[in-house]
C-alpha cells in the first residue's frame, strides 16, 4: 500500500510539474504580446512566479491561481513592473505600472 501512495504521489508532482511550465510558457507569451502592443520593451523575456493558490474558476472547480511578475522598459534605461495572473491555463489579468511614453 505505501508504494501505491508514492506512486500516485509522485505521478501528481509530475503532472503539477509540466503544469506549472505550461503556465508559465503561457505567461511568458501573454508577457511579451502586452509589451510589444503596449511599444514596451519586455526585459529578460521571462516571468517569475510570485503567488500560487487554489482558487475557483467560473464553474466552480478548482485550479490553480498563479501570479507571475514580470519587468518592462519604455526607454531602455529604466525599468518598471508588472503582473499576469492565470486561473489555470487561462489568462485572467494583466497589469503594468504606468511608464512614461517616448513619442518619436
Amino acid at each position: 500500500m505505501d508504494s501505491f501512495f508514492i506512486f500516485i504521489l509522485l505521478g501528481f508532482l509530475i503532472w503539477f510539474w509540466f503544469d506549472s511550465i505550461g503556465a508559465k510558457e503561457k505567461a511568458r507569451l501573454t508577457c511579451r504580446e502586452y509589451c510589444t502592443k503596449g511599444n514596451v520593451q519586455f526585459l529578460d523575456d521571462t516571468v517569475a512566479l510570485s503567488k500560487l493558490r487554489f482558487r475557483r474558476n467560473r464553474l466552480g472547480r478548482l485550479n490553480f491561481y498563479r501570479v507571475f511578475k514580470f519587468e518592462f522598459s519604455s526607454n531602455g534605461d529604466d525599468r518598471y513592473n508588472g503582473k499576469v495572473a492565470l486561473l489555470g491555463q487561462f489568462v485572467e489579468k494583466v497589469q503594468m505600472d504606468a511608464y512614461p511614453i517616448i513619442e518619436g
